[in-house]
């Protein structure tokens, strides 16, 4: 309930020393006319459907603001799950890397060793091979000596000095 009270129209009155005073209001003297007036409240009124449109679209758009927010902090939440479990198993897979550089190395160090032994014991069987081969050898010439009743000269096998 909004009242209207009539305007009263004030007159400027010169002073004595040139400045421009107040006159006293007066009485009854209306600015404006009920025309005027309701026009005056036609355009208020319009201004505040169109405030109220705008109103309106800005509560639209800051509700769509607002569900998209929620959705881009649920992706978030979501990203933030995934890089977790991915750092975690980053994490794994360094401390596994590392237990494997350990294993490698004790591996390669077993081999380093199986590899001396194994050369150890090729050298023990070619000296085995070469005393097996005289052995043979002189086997063959006691064989040889045994069926001719010969006897070993210095220089080798009967017959051949």
């Amino acid at each position: 309930p909004l009242t209207i009270q009539p305007l009263r129209a004030m007159a400027i009155e010169p002073s004595t020393d040139g400045a421009e005073v107040p006159a006293a209001p007066v009485k009854g003297a209306l600015l404006a006319s009920d025309s005027d007036l309701e026009e005056y409240a036609h355009k208020l009124e319009m201004q505040l459907a169109v405030k109220t449109a705008m109103l309106d679209e800005a509560l639209r758009l800051h509700k769509s603001f607002q569900e998209r927010l929620l959705v881009l902090e649920e992706g978030i939440s979501w990203k933030d799950a995934q890089l977790a479990a991915l750092a975690q198993q980053s994490e794994e897979g360094w401390r596994k890397a590392a237990e494997d550089g350990r294993d490698r190395a004790a591996w390669r160090a077993r081999a380093e060793h199986l590899e001396e032994e194994n050369c150890v014991l090729r050298d023990e069987l070619l000296e085995s091979q070469d005393t097996n081969e005289q052995l043979r050898q002189l086997l063959e010439v006691l064989e040889v000596q045994g069926r001719g009743g010969g006897m070993l000269s210095p220089g080798g096998p009967p017959g051949g000095g």
